[in-house]
């Protein structure tokens, strides 16, 4: 091999090491956030999206999970069929995919919430006299055209 190769072979082995990294890092994440309970636990404590309760645990956990699924996603077939392989070597493949569930369902919990509180919003401003064709002050007008 010529030193341009030598240098681009080095190169990949440098980004897959660092990639390799990123996605530990972020399995090891999930997993302090996800050892604070039990898959039934966690099953067994509903998010109530009208009272709006994700607290930080919640929170930091869904992020992580969608973290993780991103920097897997980036990588085509062969290199994400290598990352996932090493998860399920470690035993972290349960724990990984219950975490993409969870973060699943609160996403879905956290979309009922917005439109629970754009809902409520758009009653207060009818209440308040304002309307699509009646703008409440301000520079958005996004959201009243929806």
């Amino acid at each position: 091999m010529g030193e341009d190769e030598d240098e681009n072979l080095k190169n990949v082995e440098e980004v897959s090491l660092r990639v390799a990294d990123e996605i530990r890092d972020a399995v090891a994440d999930m997993q302090k956030t996800i050892q604070a309970a039990t898959p039934g636990e966690r099953a067994a404590t509903p998010v109530d999206a009208a009272n709006g309760s994700f607290d930080a645990e919640k929170w930091a956990t869904c992020l992580t999970a969608v973290r993780l699924a991103t920097l897997l996603l980036k990588r085509d077939d062969q290199e994400f069929e290598e990352v996932f392989s090493e998860i399920v070597a470690k035993s972290d493949a349960p724990d990984v995919l219950d975490a993409w569930c969870t973060a699943q369902e609160d996403l879905r919990d956290m979309i009922e919430l917005l439109d629970t509180v754009l809902k409520r919003s758009f009653s207060v401003l009818e209440r308040l006299g304002y309307s699509p064709d009646n703008l409440p002050p301000g520079r958005s007008r996004r959201a009243m055209h929806r």
